[in-house]
């Protein structure tokens, strides 16, 4: 009695207790092993888009090339992981039933149930074990096709990114933006699953980070104009500003994760470059430069403590200062007596960029024309000689 009991436990409690360590348990594996390849394409796309715009061109590159292995590293794992599950459940449909009816038969030649039962049983039984052949012939034939669609989806990928945004026909446009928000001590970027619908010009943001999967408030907002964020203005890349209808002079600076995907959200949201007003045509301000003797004092002390710093800053004018600390400078500058207190030597007060930017903007706001006409000619003329006489010319 006790080997006809061990038999009949591993031939069915074994089956199944095997199928369950074999199939699922690998399952498990296969999805861990899917969460660890996202988290690092997640790590690395939130690294890549926290590259400064102003690095060299040949670091952009290789963040380019780093991201892009990433991803097809990503997309493998995906697959292998739906091509896993696929697996599993199609194994359920016959092995697990296959394991019963072994059972079935052990059983009926342990009891003896007789040729009547068996005879009874024997059309039903016929018939799910062809189907059951039908069903693991299926497999073979769909898991050949999954591989081969699988392979097929990895080369158009390799040649042409697949745009997932616009695949849902609900809304003109959704996927992942970081938006810049701003804290009592600073600003920060957060991840963002926005979707945006043109018909009603409807945008939802829903703060969502793949890693931690948390879910927060929504916030809705309806579409008032979509512009593109010029790169001289902000440290990161392939970003744009958004504003709403009904939340006037709120401002949303908006992260894409590539400019083809900046891109497509502009044209999803009739985004529009942004414009450059000559300075005739702006409006009058109160803090209006001019170039008189508080305005050279201003410029020449500001260029004179560059020069004693030593001028060994990369793009030196080329990177701009916080926007508070250049504006609260110009002000400044625009009375001798209160420049004359300021103490431009401190460089953690008062760095490099804010100087530069503080110089650019106060020329910038210059009335125009900077200089006459009437020496350009004997000034175009005295650039091309020797310097001495330049200089013993223009004197």
């Amino acid at each position: 009695m006790l080997p006809n009991l061990d038999h009949g436990y591993l031939q069915i409690i074994g089956a199944l207790d095997n199928f369950r360590r074999q199939h699922i348990g690998g399952a498990r594996d296969g999805r861990k092993k899917f969460e660890k390849q996202t988290q690092k394409f997640c790590t690395a796309l939130d690294r890549y888009l926290n590259l400064s715009a102003k690095k060299p061109e040949e670091q952009t590159l290789r963040e380019d090339a780093l991201l892009e292995q990433e991803q097809r590293q990503f997309d493998q794992a995906s697959l292998d992981y739906v091509c896993l599950l696929q697996e599993v459940q199609q194994r359920k449909k016959f092995e697990f039933v296959e394991t019963l009816l072994s059972f079935m038969y052990g059983w009926l030649t342990f009891y003896h149930q007789g040729h009547e039962l068996a005879k009874d049983s024997e059309r039903s039984m016929t018939d799910l074990q062809a189907r059951l052949q039908k069903t693991r012939d299926e497999f073979v034939a769909t898991r050949t096709e999954v591989e081969s669609l699988k392979n097929r989806t990895l080369e158009v990928r390799q040649t042409k990114s697949l745009d997932v945004g616009s695949m849902d026909k609900m809304y003109t446009r959704q996927g992942y933006l970081h938006l810049l928000e701003k804290k009592a001590f600073g600003t920060t970027w957060t991840k963002h699953y926005c979707m945006y619908d043109k018909k009603s010009r409807n945008f939802t943001l829903i703060p969502y980070n793949q890693i931690t999967g948390k879910l927060t408030s929504t916030d809705q907002m309806k579409l008032k104009s979509c512009v593109r964020r010029m790169s001289d203005t902000i440290d990161r890349r392939f970003c744009f500003d958004v504003t709403a209808e009904e939340r006037d002079g709120q401002v949303y600076t908006l992260q894409a994760l590539s400019e083809d995907d900046r891109r497509l959200w502009m044209d999803a949201m009739d985004g529009k470059e942004p414009t450059y007003a000559r300075f005739e045509h702006l409006e009058r301000r109160t803090d209006h430069t001019s170039l008189d003797s508080s305005g050279l004092f201003f410029v020449s002390r500001c260029l004179a403590q560059l020069e004693d710093r030593g001028l060994q800053d990369q793009g030196l004018y080329r990177v701009v200062g916080v926007s508070s600390k250049v504006n609260r400078l110009v002000q400044l500058g625009l009375s001798r007596t209160k420049f004359e207190q300021v103490d431009l030597a401190s460089p953690q007060e008062w760095e490099n960029k804010t100087l530069t930017s503080a110089v650019k903007t106060y020329l910038r706001n210059l009335p125009e024309p900077l200089m006459t006409f009437r020496l350009h000619s004997e000034f175009m003329n005295a650039a091309s000689e020797s310097r001495g006489w330049d200089l013993q010319f223009m004197g």
